[in-house]
């Protein structure tokens, strides 16, 4: 293997493979990258069969062949490199690797690219397609909700389905930890897959490299759902992550049907004052009390250690005065992923979950569960 690729060209395809090769060096040639030369184009490959990553660009192709090389050494050497040079490859005896630029040469160890567990390349036609401003809008309004414990495997990730309303294919998203829901959606066209009528459920570590891959470019994102994973397509990079196997719960049982207490607030003023508030609620928990009265809500925190704090904001509301507690850090996350000015609070009692949704109903909507004041 031998060829010759621009620094920004080959920089580029590392930058998206770090956080995905593996880190915990379970089994070595995770931890590497694989390239490979055929004709004109570098192929440029990383999992950690999960998750994997596939991307060509155009090279000085010089002998075919492939090697890999631990990612992260890569990347440095790479990086450091002066902008605007050419980078020379060459595969050298027993899987070394010689790098050359200008008057800088590297020798890295490599391992041989026959025992790399190859990313598919994206099998033919996409099954439907999304823009990326909206499926980055949809992973930012969920990914926040997944659970981070391990035992609850099924809740690791976002749950995705293909719904029918009114003739139209949906597409909805929904994640969850137990403690707070989010739920989003949108229209979209193509072949709906069976898997994703049934629902899938995706991991969050394949979602955020989604994110990543969606800063390049600005072209359509072509999907397709291949026996157990969701392949993701876009300018000659695929994108492949493996399903996670469970069974999603029935996330509509925990939406509610009869709140009624309703109080409208100004966003950006509400966060800063649950801000301001919530430096003195308890570390552990981070409980603050929402005493809801006509037209003000008082939010107040304590600690036992350090005091307490509250403070008083105007709000749109016309029933009876109650108080209720929630976790500041999961209030603050919903509200940080609304993109409305105005936002409503939808309630029912101090012990039932409240709905959080945008004053324009933009077609998503958050529930959270209270604390025990």
């Amino acid at each position: 293997m031998e060829f010759k690729i621009a620094r920004e060209e080959i920089l580029k395809g590392l930058g998206l493979t770090q956080s995905i090769v593996e880190k915990k060096n379970t089994i070595q040639i995770l931890s590497n990258v694989l390239l490979k030369s055929e004709q004109k184009e570098l192929t440029i490959e990383a999992t950690d069969l999960e998750v994997g990553i596939r991307d060509t660009y155009p090279c000085e192709g010089i002998i075919e062949g492939g090697i890999t090389v631990d990612a992260k050494m890569l990347y440095e050497v790479v990086r450091q490199i002066p902008d605007g040079m050419t980078i020379h490859f060459k595969k050298q005896e027993n899987n070394w690797v010689e790098i050359t630029a200008g008057r800088s040469v590297f020798n890295l160890v490599g391992l041989s690219s026959e025992d790399f567990p190859e990313v598919p390349q994206f099998p033919g036609d996409y099954q439907w397609t999304m823009e990326p401003a909206v499926i980055e809008g949809m992973i930012d309004k969920t990914i926040f909700a997944v659970s981070h414990e391990d035992v609850r495997y099924n809740l690791s990730g976002v749950y995705c389905e293909a719904v029918e309303e009114g003739g139209a294919q949906i597409l909805r998203m929904v994640a969850t930890d137990g403690h707070r829901l989010s739920l989003v959606e949108t229209n979209i066209d193509g072949e709906t897959p069976e898997a994703l009528k049934k629902g899938i459920i995706l991991p969050r570590k394949g979602l955020s490299e989604l994110k990543k891959m969606l800063d390049e470019g600005e072209d359509a994102i072509g999907m397709r759902v291949e026996e157990n994973n969701l392949m993701v397509h876009r300018d000659g990079t695929t994108l492949v992550m493996r399903l996670i196997d469970g069974r999603f719960p029935d996330y509509r049982q925990v939406i509610p049907q009869s709140n009624d207490k309703v109080i409208t607030f100004p966003r950006e003023e509400f966060i800063r004052t649950l801000r301001r508030v919530s430096i003195l609620s308890y570390d552990r928990v981070r409980m603050v009390k929402f005493h809801i009265s006509p037209d003000m809500v008082e939010i107040s925190s304590e600690s036992p250690d350090m005091g307490t704090a509250r403070e008083e904001i105007p709000v749109e509301y016309s029933g009876d005065e109650f108080e209720i507690g929630f976790n500041a850090n999961y209030i603050l996350d919903i509200l940080n992923a609304v993109d409305d000015d105005v936002v409503v609070f939808r309630l029912l009692d101090d012990s039932s979950p409240g709905e959080v949704r945008p004053a324009d109903e933009k077609g998503y909507f958050f529930i959270i569960m209270p604390m025990k004041i």
